[in-house]
């Protein structure tokens, strides 16, 4: 025990070693904290800290990698052939339907991509257990998404709040995941917009990241035109 603790370091918030063994063990302070605070590494290693997540130097790279990673719905999809719907596929899926429009621009193809852009960080929350949580008093899983979510537009120079068809096209992206990857989904249906008439096949994690990225710098690239 004693050699655990050799390395251990102050944290803001943090008791010091100075304090008893029974508040030491109360916290693990063997990874994610530092001088800075609560943190987590990101694929490219960088740290996010909590206590300041407005100046993380947020990554597209890293984002990228981290929703085509991550499953939709709590991971609770039916897979097709071994694969199964991402976070990542399902931010390229609303990017296409926003494409699409005749209102079309750059910026709203951006925030298609990013609209869960913090999940990449935080931990898919099922929208009934975050409203939920809300219904009990509780608001901090809202206010810290809200917070990434506006750091990083700022980070990237992109609209937040979203603009109104982001959530136009993600409830129709939501609708067909519920289709095709949802068992018994379809009293959840009945409050949603029509889904798309084709199915989603899913990709790897691998190529979600490819083609998200894909769509990114296509839209750089039209941006510099």
């Amino acid at each position: 025990m004693k050699d655990d603790l050799k390395g251990l370091m102050p944290n803001r918030g943090v008791p010091p070693i100075s304090a008893g063994l029974g508040d030491l063990i109360k916290v693990d302070h063997r990874t994610g904290s530092d001088r800075g605070g609560y943190y987590i590494r990101t694929v490219s290693g960088r740290k996010l800290y909590w206590d300041d997540v407005e100046h993380h130097d947020y990554s597209i790279t890293d984002i990228a990698h981290a929703l085509g990673s991550r499953v939709r719905w709590t991971g609770h999809v039916i897979r097709v052939k071994g694969k199964f719907i991402s976070i990542g596929q399902h931010c390229c899926v609303v990017h296409d339907l926003i494409a699409k429009m005749p209102t079309a621009t750059p910026s709203k193809r951006k925030q298609g991509l990013l609209h869960d852009g913090a999940e990449a960080y935080m931990p898919d929350f099922p929208s009934p257990l975050k409203w939920w949580m809300r219904s009990k008093g509780n608001d901090e899983l809202f206010k810290l998404e809200n917070r990434v979510d506006a750091a990083l537009c700022k980070c990237f120079n992109i609209q937040y709040p979203w603009d109104p068809e982001i959530k136009e096209a993600d409830l129709i992206a939501l609708a067909t995941e519920n289709r095709d990857f949802m068992p018994d989904g379809n009293s959840e249906r009945n409050f949603m917009p029509e889904p798309m008439a084709k199915r989603i096949v899913p990709w790897s994690p691998d190529r979600s990241t490819a083609e998200f990225m894909k769509r990114w710098n296509a839209i750089l690239k039209e941006e510099k035109q």
